[in-house]
């Protein structure tokens, strides 16, 4: 490299890069950033040495099969995760990290969710990005929860519902019901959630870490992406990165104007 150049570590995957056997397997992120001579993308497990790139492939979770691939309104593949006859919801999981991802981490999520729903979370741990519930009871008794949030826990073990070490680190202001590009930023007392480039909020994400990838539910499995109530479409995700560091400020806007644009 030359004199600028930033070296991130990320791991990341879309719906079009699903193999024949629908696996999502990782990705450089974002293919734009390829092509800029300042950057340099590398796998994050190489760089970190968190485990073995087997971990980083997505694999069906639960009985209900894998996700329903479909169109965006930009024509672009994503997730929709539902069973093929589109009535259960269904949901994906990496292999835990032989070592969890201690903060900072950034993760960048392009999706749509109704109601009451979370993106993402980690395996056994509680690193959370969803709209609607709180860590203590389902916003659908209360319509003002139903705002994006972010969730971390300090410790690997957050399996109790009760357990207050579950905290919401930041409650944002977006609503579910329309297409974002959402960003948390997990760095302890300096965690931020962004919404399409705009900052929602700052908050203290402890010193909890991620131990893998849970993808389309939360981490309980009890508020999945895909839950069809009152007739409403279930929830999609169109791209997910993690990042193993905090970026620059013009680097992060970069990227979620170029995903914004990308997916209108």
């Amino acid at each position: 490299g030359g004199t600028g150049m930033t070296t991130y570590s990320c791991t990341a995957w879309n719906p079009e890069c699903i193999s024949p056997s629908r696996t999502l397997n990782a990705f450089p992120f974002p293919e734009a950033l390829k092509a800029r001579a300042t950057k340099k993308m590398i796998a994050l497990q190489t760089e970190r040495g968190v485990t073995d790139p087997d971990a980083w492939i997505a694999k069906p979770a639960g009985s209900q099969g894998y996700p329903r691939v479909v169109t965006t309104r930009a024509n672009r593949r994503c997730l929709q995760f539902v069973d093929g006859a589109g009535r259960n919801p269904t949901y994906l999981k990496t292999e835990i990290f032989r070592k969890p991802l201690a903060q900072p981490i950034t993760l960048f999520c392009v999706g749509i969710a109704f109601d009451d729903a979370t993106y993402l979370s980690g395996i056994d741990s509680r690193f959370e990005l969803f709209h609607g519930y709180s860590t203590m009871q389902s916003p659908m008794e209360d319509d003002e929860r139903a705002k994006v949030s972010i969730t971390a826990h300090p410790v690997v073990d957050s399996s109790d519902s009760d357990d207050p070490g579950g905290h919401c680190v930041v409650t944002g202001t977006s609503r579910p019901g329309d297409w974002h590009v959402y960003t948390a930023v997990f760095n302890g007392k300096d965690s931020r959630l962004y919404v399409d480039g705009a900052l929602e909020g700052m908050g203290d994400s402890g010193d909890g870490m991620l131990d893998g990838l849970t993808l389309g539910t939360d981490h309980r499995n009890d508020f999945p992406l895909g839950s069809i109530i009152d007739g409403t479409h279930p929830g999609v995700i169109a791209e997910l990165a993690v990042f193993g560091s905090v970026l620059p400020p013009s680097d992060r806007l970069w990227i979620e104007r170029d995903l914004m644009t990308r997916h209108g």
